[in-house]
């Protein structure tokens, strides 16, 4: 990838405004039991409450794997390149 777009990339993430989601309730991670592992759960419950439109991972065995990205979640969930190729493009 070329330096422009990585410096367009940091750009971007610097002029952003991050929320803060509390923590949530296992009744929130629960609807996404069968669909992502246990552990990363919350991570899907807080992004989605947080109403964001992606989720950024490096996970590919447990959140950026076919079968989670066909599950209809309400987030799509991208791996960094991925999501830097959408932004940019």
């Amino acid at each position: 990838m070329p330096i422009e777009a990585l410096v367009r990339f940091y750009r971007l993430l610097a002029t952003g405004a991050p929320g803060i989601v509390s923590p949530v309730a296992p009744e929130e991670e629960i609807q996404y039991s069968g669909i992502i592992a246990e552990k990363d759960a919350h991570v899907v419950a807080a992004a989605v409450r947080g109403g964001a439109a992606y989720l950024v991972t490096l996970d590919r065995k447990h959140l950026a794997n076919a079968e989670v990205r066909g599950a209809g979640l309400p987030i799509q969930i991208l791996l960094p390149g991925e999501f830097i190729n959408l932004i940019l493009h």
